[in-house]
Formats: C-alpha cells, structure tokens, sequence
C-alpha cells in the first residue's frame, strides 16, 4: 500500500509503519516518480513492519472478511478511514512479475466499503481532491 499526502507516522496504526517511497525497498523506489505523477507527493510505503510491503496488513483484513470476522478496528481498515477522512490518495496492488501492475491492477474506490469490496478481486486506488 503507498500514500500519498501530508500523512505522518503517528497517522499509521501499528504494527504499520510509514517509508518515505525513495526508502523503501527497491520496486517501491523505483516507482516513486511514477506513483508520484498518479497520486500525489510525498509518497509513502506502508510498510507492514515484517515483509517490507503491506501484505500482512492487508491479508489479515482479507482473512477477516473470509472469517466474516469484525474488521473495524484492524490497522488497514483503520489506515482507510483515515485516508479517506483526511484525503491521502492511496494505491493498493498485488505485484507479481506483471509490468506497471501498479496501474494495471487497481479499481478506483470511492469509501471503505468499496475499498474492501474491491480487494477481493485484486488491487485498489483513490485520488484525494
């Protein structure tokens, strides 16, 4: 998951943690200028604190919706709510080997609902403004 906006670490639910792009790992590092053109600067990884992406994040939120679990107060679903509320455009994709898959493989969302809904089919976006 990237951001882009006037987000700060204390913004970010644990165990996230909030990697100015040009730091994170390389992939991200690379799209920076890219991501930056689609939704905004400064972008940021969100960074699910053990892979250097947000899988973990963002699976377990998958895993609750399959559990039909309470989602509310999960970082991700957290993270939304706060990005939508304060609107830090944000990009959600599965990589694989696929070229430009962050374009490729997102829905334009318009709230959490949609977001979440989104997801169970591949990746998602939103653009503040």
């Amino acid at each position: 998951m990237t951001v882009a906006g006037a987000i700060t670490a204390a913004d970010v639910p644990p165990p996230g943690k909030l990697v100015p792009a040009s730091q994170a790992q390389t992939y991200i590092a690379q799209l920076e200028a890219a991501l930056t053109k689609l939704d905004g600067s400064p972008v940021y990884l969100i960074d699910d604190g053990e892979t250097g992406t947000s899988d973990d994040l963002v699976m377990e939120t998958k895993e609750a919706i399959c559990e039909k679990r309470p989602t509310d107060n999960l970082a991700f679903i957290v993270l939304l709510n706060r990005c939508f509320a304060q609107k830090w455009s944000f990009r959600v994709w599965l990589a694989g080997n696929q070229t430009n898959a962050h374009v490729r493989n997102v829905s334009l969302v318009a709230d959490v609902a949609s977001t979440v809904a989104a997801l169970e089919r591949g990746g998602v976006c939103w653009h503040a403004g």
